[in-house]
């Protein structure tokens, strides 16, 4: 969601080529790191799109570097979702910007109501475009 709302703002640009590389390689759920090259590219997109289709944890990363952190926490915080976070990269816990969360909670945090609540939003953004508009939804 980030990554779509900074590129809406012109802040990072979807079809921007990301490089996947040795150390990109994380362990757990996704097809990159068992299935790619490093050194194979594509776009930011497809990135988002392994990261969602497959819950890839080296594509979140990628991901997650190009849309930084912080931004994330404001973007929750302005959408009222203040229990919703993410703390750091997958499988790197020294990247944490809240280790007292990361402690508690891990990789990131959230609850049902906000889960509910953001979905709720996402409907109604998405019901105030046309479809044709909305290719990445």
């Amino acid at each position: 969601m980030e990554a779509y709302r900074q590129a809406s703002e012109g802040k990072i640009d979807l079809n921007a080529t990301v490089t996947f590389k040795e150390e990109d390689k994380t362990p757990g759920s996704g097809i990159l790191s068992t299935q790619f090259s490093p050194g194979a590219s594509f776009t930011l997109r497809d990135a988002i799109r392994l990261m969602i289709a497959y819950s890839d944890n080296s594509a979140t990363n990628l991901v997650v570097a190009r849309s930084v952190l912080l931004p994330r926490r404001e973007t929750m915080d302005k959408l009222g979702l203040s229990n919703t976070r993410l703390h750091a990269f997958v499988f790197r816990p020294q990247s944490s910007i809240a280790p007292e969360r990361s402690k508690k909670f891990g990789l990131g945090s959230t609850t049902a109501n906000e889960m509910i609540r953001l979905v709720e939003m996402i409907q109604t953004q998405n019901n105030s475009h046309p479809r044709s508009v909305r290719r990445d939804a």
